[in-house]
Protein backbone atom coordinates (compact mmCIF):
# COMPACT_ATOMS: atom_id res chain seq x y z
CA UNK A 1 0.00 0.00 0.00
CA UNK A 2 1.27 3.34 -1.08
CA UNK A 3 1.84 6.06 2.15
CA UNK A 4 0.80 9.08 1.86
CA UNK A 5 2.19 12.06 4.16
CA UNK A 6 1.05 13.51 7.13
CA UNK A 7 -0.37 16.72 5.31
CA UNK A 8 -1.77 15.02 2.61
CA UNK A 9 -3.60 12.60 4.76
CA UNK A 10 -5.14 15.89 6.73
CA UNK A 11 -6.13 17.11 3.68
CA UNK A 12 -8.04 14.22 2.75
CA UNK A 13 -9.86 14.04 6.42
CA UNK A 14 -10.61 17.88 5.40
CA UNK A 15 -12.04 17.05 2.24
CA UNK A 16 -14.59 14.88 3.26
CA UNK A 17 -16.88 15.87 4.64
CA UNK A 18 -19.14 12.89 5.39
CA UNK A 19 -18.69 12.08 9.18
CA UNK A 20 -19.44 8.48 8.62
CA UNK A 21 -16.63 8.17 6.64
CA UNK A 22 -14.08 9.47 8.85
CA UNK A 23 -15.25 7.89 11.79
CA UNK A 24 -15.27 4.94 9.99
CA UNK A 25 -11.76 5.03 9.19
CA UNK A 26 -11.25 5.39 12.64
CA UNK A 27 -12.98 2.46 13.21
CA UNK A 28 -11.08 0.19 10.77
CA UNK A 29 -7.77 1.45 12.89
CA UNK A 30 -9.21 0.05 15.96
CA UNK A 31 -10.62 -3.07 14.33
CA UNK A 32 -7.96 -4.05 11.90
CA UNK A 33 -4.43 -2.46 12.85
CA UNK A 34 -1.70 -4.06 15.06
CA UNK A 35 -2.69 -3.66 18.51
CA UNK A 36 0.60 -2.23 19.32
CA UNK A 37 0.03 0.58 16.88
CA UNK A 38 -3.76 1.58 17.85
CA UNK A 39 -3.01 3.87 20.34
CA UNK A 40 -0.13 5.79 18.20
CA UNK A 41 -2.72 5.97 15.12
CA UNK A 42 -5.51 7.29 17.10
CA UNK A 43 -3.52 9.92 18.62
CA UNK A 44 -2.40 11.04 15.11
CA UNK A 45 -5.80 10.65 13.76
CA UNK A 46 -7.25 12.95 16.45
CA UNK A 47 -4.26 15.52 15.79
CA UNK A 48 -5.38 15.79 12.16
CA UNK A 49 -9.42 16.20 12.78
CA UNK A 50 -11.35 16.47 15.85
CA UNK A 51 -14.47 14.29 14.17
CA UNK A 52 -11.81 11.15 13.65
CA UNK A 53 -13.70 9.61 17.04
CA UNK A 54 -14.15 5.53 15.94
CA UNK A 55 -17.86 4.53 16.80
CA UNK A 56 -16.16 1.87 19.25
CA UNK A 57 -16.78 2.10 23.11
CA UNK A 58 -13.32 1.82 24.88
CA UNK A 59 -12.86 -0.85 26.63
CA UNK A 60 -12.05 0.52 29.35
CA UNK A 61 -14.73 3.58 30.36
CA UNK A 62 -13.25 7.05 31.62
CA UNK A 63 -15.48 7.83 34.51
CA UNK A 64 -16.06 11.21 35.93
CA UNK A 65 -13.59 11.86 38.59
CA UNK A 66 -10.93 10.51 35.78
CA UNK A 67 -11.64 12.88 33.42
CA UNK A 68 -11.63 15.67 35.83
CA UNK A 69 -8.30 14.00 37.56
CA UNK A 70 -6.81 13.92 33.91
CA UNK A 71 -7.84 17.44 33.74
CA UNK A 72 -6.29 18.57 36.31
CA UNK A 73 -2.99 17.00 35.88
CA UNK A 74 -2.67 18.27 32.57
CA UNK A 75 -3.31 21.82 33.91
CA UNK A 76 -0.82 21.15 36.20
CA UNK A 77 1.89 19.99 33.82
CA UNK A 78 1.16 22.47 31.60
CA UNK A 79 1.40 25.51 34.17
CA UNK A 80 4.81 24.30 35.17
CA UNK A 81 6.72 24.18 31.63
CA UNK A 82 8.82 27.19 31.02
CA UNK A 83 9.29 26.41 27.39
CA UNK A 84 8.80 29.49 24.83
CA UNK A 85 4.66 30.51 24.46
CA UNK A 86 4.07 33.17 22.47
CA UNK A 87 0.84 34.72 21.47
CA UNK A 88 0.17 37.17 19.07
CA UNK A 89 -2.71 38.65 19.06
CA UNK A 90 -4.14 41.05 16.56
CA UNK A 91 -6.78 42.59 14.36
CA UNK A 92 -7.12 41.33 11.36
CA UNK A 93 -5.30 42.78 8.45
CA UNK A 94 -2.57 44.26 10.57
CA UNK A 95 0.40 41.94 9.37
CA UNK A 96 0.00 39.47 12.10
CA UNK A 97 0.76 36.56 9.97
CA UNK A 98 3.87 37.88 8.95
CA UNK A 99 5.26 38.69 12.49
CA UNK A 100 4.27 35.09 13.59
CA UNK A 101 5.91 33.61 10.49
CA UNK A 102 8.97 34.93 10.95
CA UNK A 103 9.06 34.56 14.44
CA UNK A 104 7.78 30.98 14.49
CA UNK A 105 10.54 30.67 11.32
CA UNK A 106 13.22 32.32 13.28
CA UNK A 107 13.12 31.45 16.52
CA UNK A 108 12.07 27.26 15.38
CA UNK A 109 8.74 27.22 17.12
CA UNK A 110 5.79 24.96 16.28
CA UNK A 111 2.79 26.98 15.09
CA UNK A 112 -0.48 26.01 16.67
CA UNK A 113 -3.71 26.91 16.99
CA UNK A 114 -5.08 27.74 20.51
CA UNK A 115 -8.64 28.26 18.51
CA UNK A 116 -8.59 24.40 18.06
CA UNK A 117 -6.67 21.03 19.08
CA UNK A 118 -5.36 20.91 15.60
CA UNK A 119 -2.18 19.83 14.17
CA UNK A 120 -1.91 22.52 11.72
CA UNK A 121 -2.72 25.74 13.05
CA UNK A 122 -4.65 27.46 10.64
CA UNK A 123 -6.95 24.50 9.43
CA UNK A 124 -10.02 25.72 11.64
CA UNK A 125 -10.51 27.77 8.39
CA UNK A 126 -11.37 24.99 6.38
CA UNK A 127 -13.92 23.32 9.11
CA UNK A 128 -15.59 26.54 8.11
CA UNK A 129 -15.30 27.56 11.99
CA UNK A 130 -13.71 31.09 11.65
CA UNK A 131 -15.45 31.98 14.46
CA UNK A 132 -12.93 30.06 16.63
CA UNK A 133 -10.37 32.40 15.56
CA UNK A 134 -11.84 35.20 18.34
CA UNK A 135 -11.26 33.05 21.30
CA UNK A 136 -9.02 30.38 22.81
CA UNK A 137 -9.88 27.08 24.16
CA UNK A 138 -8.72 25.60 26.65
CA UNK A 139 -7.79 22.17 25.57
CA UNK A 140 -5.66 23.28 22.73
CA UNK A 141 -3.97 26.10 24.88
CA UNK A 142 -3.47 22.91 27.09
CA UNK A 143 -2.03 21.02 24.71
CA UNK A 144 0.09 23.81 23.24
CA UNK A 145 1.87 24.00 26.22
CA UNK A 146 3.37 20.19 25.61
CA UNK A 147 5.19 21.52 22.54
CA UNK A 148 8.95 20.45 23.64
CA UNK A 149 10.76 23.67 22.10
CA UNK A 150 7.39 26.00 22.43
CA UNK A 151 4.97 27.25 20.51
CA UNK A 152 3.64 30.28 18.83
CA UNK A 153 0.26 31.17 18.34
CA UNK A 154 -1.78 34.04 15.91
CA UNK A 155 -5.34 34.84 16.83
CA UNK A 156 -7.83 38.07 16.16
CA UNK A 157 -8.72 38.22 19.75
CA UNK A 158 -10.09 40.53 22.27
CA UNK A 159 -8.44 40.33 26.09
CA UNK A 160 -10.61 39.75 29.28
CA UNK A 161 -9.78 39.20 32.52
CA UNK A 162 -10.39 35.55 32.45
CA UNK A 163 -7.75 35.19 29.48
CA UNK A 164 -5.24 37.85 31.13
CA UNK A 165 -5.51 35.04 34.04
CA UNK A 166 -4.72 32.15 31.32
CA UNK A 167 -1.75 33.70 29.69
CA UNK A 168 -0.25 34.43 33.42
CA UNK A 169 -1.04 30.80 34.29
CA UNK A 170 0.43 29.15 31.62
CA UNK A 171 3.49 31.65 30.65
CA UNK A 172 2.32 33.14 27.50
CA UNK A 173 4.08 36.19 26.09
CA UNK A 174 1.34 38.30 24.19
CA UNK A 175 2.18 40.17 21.28
CA UNK A 176 -0.19 42.99 20.44
CA UNK A 177 -0.33 44.95 16.62
CA UNK A 178 -1.73 47.91 16.18
CA UNK A 179 -2.42 49.25 12.47
CA UNK A 180 -4.72 52.22 11.51
CA UNK A 181 -7.97 50.93 11.07
CA UNK A 182 -9.13 52.51 7.84
CA UNK A 183 -6.15 50.87 6.36
CA UNK A 184 -6.86 47.52 8.24
CA UNK A 185 -10.58 47.64 6.73
CA UNK A 186 -9.24 47.76 3.05
CA UNK A 187 -6.70 45.56 3.37
CA UNK A 188 -9.46 43.04 4.99
CA UNK A 189 -11.67 44.23 1.44
CA UNK A 190 -8.81 43.19 -0.67
CA UNK A 191 -7.99 40.31 1.00
CA UNK A 192 -11.77 38.76 0.58
CA UNK A 193 -12.42 39.82 -2.92
CA UNK A 194 -9.25 37.27 -4.12
CA UNK A 195 -10.02 34.79 -1.70
CA UNK A 196 -13.76 34.33 -1.65
CA UNK A 197 -14.87 34.40 -5.51
CA UNK A 198 -13.77 30.42 -5.74
CA UNK A 199 -15.83 29.40 -2.37
CA UNK A 200 -19.49 28.81 -2.86
CA UNK A 201 -21.86 31.23 -1.54
CA UNK A 202 -22.55 29.27 1.93
CA UNK A 203 -19.09 28.38 2.01
CA UNK A 204 -18.69 32.56 1.84
CA UNK A 205 -21.20 33.22 4.72
CA UNK A 206 -19.05 30.81 7.38
CA UNK A 207 -15.80 32.19 6.42
CA UNK A 208 -16.63 36.20 6.95
CA UNK A 209 -20.44 36.22 7.92
CA UNK A 210 -21.01 38.73 5.00
CA UNK A 211 -24.45 38.47 2.81
CA UNK A 212 -24.22 36.43 0.52
CA UNK A 213 -24.38 39.08 -2.52
CA UNK A 214 -21.77 40.75 -0.53
CA UNK A 215 -19.00 40.40 -3.14
CA UNK A 216 -21.32 41.98 -6.37
CA UNK A 217 -21.60 45.39 -4.20
CA UNK A 218 -19.84 48.41 -4.38
CA UNK A 219 -16.72 49.62 -2.27
CA UNK A 220 -18.84 51.79 0.17
CA UNK A 221 -21.75 49.39 0.62
CA UNK A 222 -18.86 46.44 0.39
CA UNK A 223 -17.51 48.50 3.83
CA UNK A 224 -20.58 49.37 5.58
CA UNK A 225 -22.13 45.87 5.60
CA UNK A 226 -18.29 44.93 7.07
CA UNK A 227 -18.23 47.48 9.40
CA UNK A 228 -22.14 46.16 10.27
CA UNK A 229 -20.19 42.73 11.53
CA UNK A 230 -16.76 43.58 12.53
CA UNK A 231 -16.67 47.33 13.53
CA UNK A 232 -17.16 46.18 17.24
CA UNK A 233 -14.88 43.40 17.14
CA UNK A 234 -11.95 45.98 16.08
CA UNK A 235 -12.89 48.68 19.31
CA UNK A 236 -13.18 45.48 21.85
CA UNK A 237 -9.34 44.78 20.45
CA UNK A 238 -7.95 47.95 21.68
CA UNK A 239 -10.17 49.10 23.93
CA UNK A 240 -9.97 45.47 26.05
CA UNK A 241 -5.95 44.92 25.48
CA UNK A 242 -5.58 48.47 26.82
CA UNK A 243 -7.97 48.51 29.59
CA UNK A 244 -6.51 44.67 31.05
CA UNK A 245 -3.03 46.68 30.55
CA UNK A 246 -3.78 49.11 32.93
CA UNK A 247 -4.93 46.95 35.42
CA UNK A 248 -1.70 45.31 35.69
CA UNK A 249 -3.40 42.13 34.53
CA UNK A 250 -1.22 41.62 31.32
CA UNK A 251 2.41 43.27 30.55
CA UNK A 252 2.22 42.42 26.29
CA UNK A 253 5.02 43.40 23.71
CA UNK A 254 3.37 46.26 21.38
CA UNK A 255 3.65 46.60 17.87
CA UNK A 256 3.04 49.31 15.45
CA UNK A 257 2.72 47.97 12.14
CA UNK A 258 3.43 51.24 10.64
CA UNK A 259 6.79 52.18 12.56
CA UNK A 260 7.75 48.87 13.44
CA UNK A 261 6.86 46.19 10.79
CA UNK A 262 6.93 48.80 8.24
CA UNK A 263 10.13 50.25 9.64
CA UNK A 264 13.84 48.60 9.86
CA UNK A 265 13.88 44.89 10.48
CA UNK A 266 16.83 44.97 12.33
CA UNK A 267 15.12 47.50 14.38
CA UNK A 268 12.30 44.90 14.54
CA UNK A 269 14.12 42.32 15.90
CA UNK A 270 16.21 44.26 17.93
CA UNK A 271 12.67 45.21 19.67
CA UNK A 272 11.16 41.65 19.94
CA UNK A 273 14.73 39.86 20.71
CA UNK A 274 14.79 43.18 24.34
CA UNK A 275 11.00 41.83 24.72
CA UNK A 276 10.97 38.22 24.70
CA UNK A 277 14.59 37.88 26.06
CA UNK A 278 16.54 36.63 22.53
CA UNK A 279 20.21 35.55 23.06
CA UNK A 280 22.23 36.60 19.85
CA UNK A 281 21.76 34.17 18.02
CA UNK A 282 18.44 33.99 18.11
CA UNK A 283 18.00 37.73 17.36
CA UNK A 284 20.00 37.19 14.46
CA UNK A 285 17.95 34.06 12.97
CA UNK A 286 14.88 36.75 13.37
CA UNK A 287 16.18 39.45 11.65
CA UNK A 288 17.14 37.01 9.01
CA UNK A 289 13.52 35.83 8.91
CA UNK A 290 12.24 39.55 9.24
CA UNK A 291 13.60 40.07 6.47
CA UNK A 292 13.54 36.92 3.97
CA UNK A 293 11.08 37.39 1.53
CA UNK A 294 10.31 33.92 1.68
CA UNK A 295 8.70 34.67 5.17
CA UNK A 296 6.57 37.62 2.95
CA UNK A 297 5.85 34.42 0.30
CA UNK A 298 4.02 32.44 3.08
CA UNK A 299 1.71 35.55 4.39
CA UNK A 300 -1.53 37.62 3.40
CA UNK A 301 0.98 40.50 2.99
CA UNK A 302 -1.24 42.09 0.54
CA UNK A 303 0.29 45.41 -0.35
CA UNK A 304 2.73 46.43 2.86
CA UNK A 305 2.19 49.91 2.80
CA UNK A 306 -0.18 52.37 4.60
CA UNK A 307 -2.85 54.71 3.49
CA UNK A 308 -4.81 52.75 1.79
CA UNK A 309 -7.57 53.90 4.45
CA UNK A 310 -7.98 57.10 2.85
CA UNK A 311 -10.31 55.38 0.42
CA UNK A 312 -12.93 55.19 3.22
CA UNK A 313 -15.13 58.51 3.84
CA UNK A 314 -18.40 59.81 4.41
CA UNK A 315 -20.59 57.49 6.67
CA UNK A 316 -18.41 55.16 6.92
CA UNK A 317 -15.52 57.03 7.98
CA UNK A 318 -17.80 58.83 10.71
CA UNK A 319 -19.37 55.08 12.14
CA UNK A 320 -15.70 53.91 13.03
CA UNK A 321 -14.92 57.47 15.02
CA UNK A 322 -17.97 57.68 16.86
CA UNK A 323 -17.49 53.92 17.53
CA UNK A 324 -14.10 54.90 19.14
CA UNK A 325 -14.98 57.91 20.58
CA UNK A 326 -17.54 55.86 23.15
CA UNK A 327 -14.53 55.17 24.84
CA UNK A 328 -12.45 57.86 24.56
CA UNK A 329 -13.22 59.02 28.35
CA UNK A 330 -10.48 56.06 28.95
CA UNK A 331 -8.93 54.80 25.97
CA UNK A 332 -6.85 56.64 23.75
CA UNK A 333 -6.98 55.41 20.03
CA UNK A 334 -6.06 58.39 18.18
CA UNK A 335 -2.97 57.17 16.33
CA UNK A 336 -4.90 54.45 14.79
CA UNK A 337 -7.99 56.63 13.53
CA UNK A 338 -5.87 59.48 11.58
Amino acid sequence: MATISGDELIDRLLGNPDLKAIRGVADYIVTQSPREQVTSLLLKGNSMSPFFIPNHKPQSPMTAPQWLMAVVQARMAAAAGTSRRIMVAAPMKSGSTFISEALASGLGLAKISLAMLLVRAYDYAAYEATAAAFQVDELALISACFAPRGFISHQHIAASPYLARQIEVYNLKPVLISRNVFDCLVSADDFYQKELPNKSEGARYFNNGMPFNWLELEFEDRISRFLDRYLQSYVDYYVSWLECERRSMVSPVRLSYERDILGDKQALADKLGTALDLDPDERGRLNSSLASDQTRGKTHYNKGVSGRGSAIQGRNRERVLQAFAAYSDRIDCSDILE
